[in-house]
């Protein structure tokens, strides 16, 4: 596996599973958080729940890892020397917050026999992010990259089979960054979108029967 970013800053990965090969390298020069971070999303195949204010970082490194496992435990020393916790929650999800908030956060991700007996039954899908009773999300269907708050308020609502009443004005200028790495369900995928949601200071709660409401939450 070689995964490369051209420019001014760059990064290569060479891997291989097959233990039986001669061990390879992963060279980071220079390279920031937000490239970073997939890879180890990748490499740990969990799904991670980014803190929204991310404190700046950049990586230089060289090191040996014969395999992703020991990619992801690099890639982990390097991001836990940058002042971040990874905190795990449930089976699909990592969360990466600035030390300062590992206190705060509260893991609680539905768990695969939950998820399985099929959660909110009566909430209608989402076009083209499944419902209940179908098929998973698949890996990649959900990809923000500094998604605006009310891009990310409008599917969160539409995946919930409601919508969002615009009367409230989101914060401006905030942003989500959010891709799926593994596949999972609605009911993880709602569970993500809340999360990051409130983190930004957002909580959507339900008006009438089809609508969500934006109210300001400082819980975080």
């Amino acid at each position: 596996m070689e995964l490369a970013w051209q420019g001014a800053n760059r990064t290569t990965v060479r891997l291989n599973d097959a233990t039986n090969l001669p061990v390879p390298g992963m060279v980071l020069e220079d390279v920031g958080l937000n490239a970073v971070l997939p890879l180890f999303a990748q490499f740990t195949n969990r799904n991670l729940l980014r803190w929204p204010d991310l404190p700046a970082a950049s990586f230089s490194l060289r090191a040996a890892a014969k395999d992703r496992a020991g990619a992801a435990r690099i890639l982990e020393k390097a991001l836990v020397a940058k002042d971040l916790s990874i905190i795990p929650d449930g089976e699909k999800f990592l969360m990466i917050v600035p030390n300062s908030k590992a206190a705060v956060v509260k893991p609680h991700a539905p768990s695969a026999k939950a998820s399985t007996d099929g959660g909110s039954k009566t909430q209608a899908a989402a076009p083209g992010l499944g419902g209940a009773g179908q098929e998973p999300l698949q890996a990649g269907i959900i990809d923000f990259r500094g998604a605006d708050l009310n891009q990310v308020a409008d599917i969160y609502a539409l995946m919930l089979g409601r919508k969002l009443d615009h009367g409230e004005r989101l914060p401006a200028g905030g942003t989500i960054t959010f891709a799926t790495v593994t596949s999972m369900t609605r009911e993880d995928a709602v569970y993500a979108l809340e999360t990051l949601l409130r983190w930004s200071g957002i909580k959507l709660v339900p008006v009438g029967e089809d609508e969500l409401h934006a109210v300001r939450d400082r819980e975080y």
